[in-house]
This record gives structure tokens, sequence and C-alpha cells, in this order.
């Protein structure tokens, strides 16, 4: 198996939305980006459980608190890009 270079030093986060745990799934997912030599942000990893009463009938959450965690957790992972772009010298 090569390293998927997709990954190499790209930042990556994920949000656990299980209501149940998934402790197991994100260990698995957090060996793999590490094999892949991604850049974990783990300020912008979090559990963040997520039940059908959250979701509205089109499929998206609906609940006040998850959402405005979830801007918070994709601007803290836009930032850490930008810092990248701005000591490469990019501009998005």
């Amino acid at each position: 198996m090569t390293t998927p270079a997709r990954f190499t030093r790209k930042p990556v986060a994920w949000v656990n939305v299980a209501a149940h745990g998934a402790v197991n799934a994100h260990d698995s997912l957090r060996k793999v980006l590490c094999y892949a030599t991604a850049e974990i942000i783990v300020e912008a990893c979090t559990e963040l459980p997520v039940t059908h009463q959250m979701v509205d009938e089109d499929g998206l959450i609906a609940d006040k608190y998850v959402r405005s965690h979830l801007v918070v957790l994709l601007e803290t992972l836009a930032a850490h890009v930008r810092r990248i772009d701005d000591a490469a010298g990019r501009r998005l």
C-alpha cells in the first residue's frame, strides 16, 4: 500500500456526529490519516452528537447549538488554511 498523495500535508479535521460514540471508527480514521501524512487540525476535531430530532425534514441539521459549533470548527480549519497560504505567499 502506498501513501495516498492527496492527503500528504493537507489539513484535515473530523466531526463525530454519532449519538452513541464511534470511538473505534475515529481511532481508525486517525491512524489512516497519520499514515497518509495528513496534518490533523486537532482544534477543529470534535464529538458533536446529532440525534434524529435535530435534523429537519430536508435532512439538514436544525439545532442552533450544533450549527453554531460547526461554524466555529469550520472557521478554525479555514484559519489554519489561511495561515498556510500566507506563509507560502499565496492568496485565497
